[in-house]
């Protein structure tokens, strides 16, 4: 039977995932908004802790990602496989907001028994195994997107991009 630990760490998981994933999605946009106008092989300067689209009224996972729908939708066709990570990519800024703002809430008579705890263990696997997926996603969108540009992860010394290549290779 699932522990109040073990719900505890899993919980914490999955939030460090959706921050991981939200990161992934401001520095994308941060390197997708300058990198077209960057002289080529000099990085530009970028301060990845702003928020990178002013536009939004939210520089949050959810905001990120329905721009990045938006964007992929006004370039034209898009194929199966893109429509599918998109709904993965919105399933997983939903669970986002479902665990930040009422997972306890809602699951609190739950959490009371054994049953219950590993009804909530299963159900956070589930939600970590999205988000280690969608994170993978983001990191190749990032990736390719400094590769089309012609740059290297190494070009960007920037504390909290090396943090975010760094934390990938914690999940590998």
């Amino acid at each position: 039977m699932a522990s109040e630990k073990d719900v505890f760490a899993a919980f914490g998981e999955a939030l460090r995932l959706a921050q991981a994933m939200e990161a992934g999605m401001q520095i994308f946009y941060w390197l997708d908004k300058t990198l077209p106008g960057a002289p080529a092989g000099k990085p530009p300067r970028i301060d990845f802790m702003a928020e990178p689209l002013t536009e939004l009224n939210m520089n949050s996972l959810g905001g990120y990602v329905r721009q990045f729908r938006r964007e992929l939708l006004e370039e034209g066709a898009v194929d199966l496989q893109t429509r599918a990570v998109m709904r993965q990519l919105e399933q997983a800024a939903a669970d986002r907001n479902l665990l930040v703002h009422s997972y306890w809430w809602d699951r609190a008579q739950l959490f009371t028994s054994p049953q219950g705890r590993a009804d909530m263990l299963d159900e956070l696997s589930g939600v970590i195994a999205r988000f280690r997926y969608c994170n993978e996603v983001v990191r190749q969108l990032v990736l390719l997107c400094l590769e089309n540009y012609g740059f290297t992860p190494e070009q960007f010394t920037a504390p909290e991009f090396q943090s975010y290549l760094a934390m990938h290779k914690q999940d590998k």
